[in-house]
């Protein structure tokens, strides 16, 4: 019997603060009903790089963190929510959602599902995907 495996994806903006994501990302886990450790890898789009956000998000939940080109978010099939500003700011109509089944089926891990669509805060997106593997 194989085991479901989670990915969860960030989107934010520049000036958001690491206590707003941080909070976002415990209610996105919460509404999952996940504990942290479920979650294999962070994801986000390329173009967060150095990002110090990402880096504070992987070192607290100890995630493995994978960024995505914007052209590949915006192949990812399974994406509930666009945004336009994703769009207009990056080429892609999802981030969140978006990264986080790109990771779960780069790692082969078919076919991946949203068990959490894009959850909100006032600078940042949050989204998970699972699948088993």
């Amino acid at each position: 019997m194989t085991s479901m495996r989670y990915a969860l994806g960030v989107g934010f903006r520049r000036h958001c603060e690491i206590g707003e994501l941080v909070r976002l990302v415990e209610a996105g886990l919460g509404e999952a009903g996940l504990a942290p450790k479920a979650v294999s890898w962070l994801a986000s789009i390329e173009a967060k790089r150095g990002a110090s956000q990402l880096e504070a998000l992987a070192s607290r939940f100890g995630w493995t963190v994978e960024l995505w080109p914007a052209e590949r978010l915006a192949a990812t099939p399974g994406v509930r929510q666009h945004s336009p500003l994703a769009s207009r700011l990056f080429g892609s109509p999802s981030v969140a959602e978006a990264a986080a089944l790109a990771s779960l089926s780069e790692h082969g891990v078919e076919p991946p599902a949203l068990r959490l669509a894009t959850l909100r805060s006032q600078a940042a997106t949050v989204a998970i995907a699972e699948a088993r593997g």
